[in-house]
């Protein structure tokens, strides 16, 4: 009888020492992290252009850092630049410490400071928006925010709590709590 145990006694103990290799030569299991709010892609120092059907360069983006992340599609821009200039109308520059582009690209947010200038030109001085919490719709040029908001444009103010502004047609609308000063231009004799 012990003649017949025997090969079985070999087998389990074959299959036990590989068992304790097998374990002692493995790593240790990796928790699974949850990687959703983490990004799957960085780049550094991007620098993008876009062209209209002309093939004229209209929109520029710069920044120091581009993180895209999974979870809702999202990118988050680092110090972004944007630059915009339609036909026949000055340029517009948008600048501030973040951004987070939505539904690719087809909005933005910007949770601190932003700057929006628009260039001058022939027809108007240098304009100027400061405002905090600002939204931006590229492709209709539309640029609002609920928050507070400062205009200067030449020696005239404008500042008050909420603002739109449609980059195309290059007016703005504020909301609530609206205080101007009003520098009017020189009058010529």
């Amino acid at each position: 009888m012990s003649q017949r145990l025997l090969p079985l006694v070999m087998i389990v103990m074959l299959g036990l020492l590989v068992w304790l290799l097998n374990s002692a030569a493995s790593l240790p299991a990796l928790e699974h992290l949850n990687r959703n709010n983490e990004p799957d892609l960085i780049v550094q120092k991007t620098h993008s252009v876009r062209f209209n059907e002309a093939g004229q360069p209209f929109e520029r983006l710069d920044a120091d850092r581009v993180r895209h992340i999974t979870e809702n599609d999202v990118a988050w821009f680092d110090n972004p630049h944007f630059t915009y200039v339609l036909p026949g109308k000055p340029r517009m520059d948008l600048v501030t410490s973040s951004a987070q582009s939505i539904n690719k690209g087809d909005k933005l947010w910007m949770p601190d400071t932003a700057v929006l200038t628009r260039q001058p030109d022939e027809q108007h001085t240098k304009l100027v928006i400061t405002g905090r919490q600002v939204w931006f719709a590229p492709t209709p040029g539309l640029v609002w925010s609920d928050a507070e908001v400062v205009a200067d444009m030449g020696g005239s103010r404008a500042s008050g709590v909420g603002f739109s502004a449609d980059t195309q047609k290059q007016t703005i609308i504020l909301k609530s709590k609206v205080s101007t000063i009003y520098d009017p231009p020189k009058r010529t004799r």
